[in-house]
């Protein structure tokens, strides 16, 4: 769809991000770093942070409500 064009997407979730060709990471309103996810991923510990803290969130939600954090509820 974006063949021969420039788009810009903004995105928080990992799965999302990964796909781009260069990741922006925006600090409190200013780019500080520019690259790929693995580059950002091996050498930016705020980008690293950020990714953890979705994985956090993730686990949290899966767990929602079951206690078992496997997802499945109670039976």
């Amino acid at each position: 769809m974006l063949e021969n064009a420039t788009g810009i997407v903004v995105a928080h979730r990992a799965s999302t991000v990964m796909l781009a060709d260069k990741v922006a990471l925006l600090q409190d309103g200013t780019i500080t770093h520019v690259g790929d996810h693995s580059e950002l991923l091996a050498t930016v510990p705020a980008y690293r942070a950020l990714l953890a803290a979705e994985a956090t969130d993730a686990d949290d939600l899966v767990g929602a409500g079951s206690g078992r954090g496997d997802g499945k509820g109670q039976a």
